[in-house]
């Protein structure tokens, strides 16, 4: 039986990179949260995730104005041997 395109990748189910926010209010350059996930800063600023998204998308589009989000990807570690 051939092996399926995707059986090698069964050794990585779970080990999915995690993408990190890091929020900016504008008016004081403070730091809302660092590095927190997306449902953690989406909290913190009073949105929902989806709101956080959007957020993001405008301000690659320049059109962000109250925060500045910082996104960051942290890979997963291998398991040891």
């Amino acid at each position: 039986m051939p092996k399926s395109p995707t059986s090698g990748l069964r050794a990585f189910k779970g080990m999915r990179a995690m993408i990190l926010y890091t929020v900016y209010d504008n008016k004081t350059d403070l730091p809302v949260i660092v590095d927190g996930t997306a449902s953690e800063a989406a909290n913190v600023m009073g949105i929902t995730v989806n709101g956080l998204y959007t957020a993001v998308c405008r301000q690659n589009n320049h059109e962000l104005r109250r925060w500045t989000i910082l996104k960051r990807t942290r890979r997963p570690r291998p398991a040891a041997r």
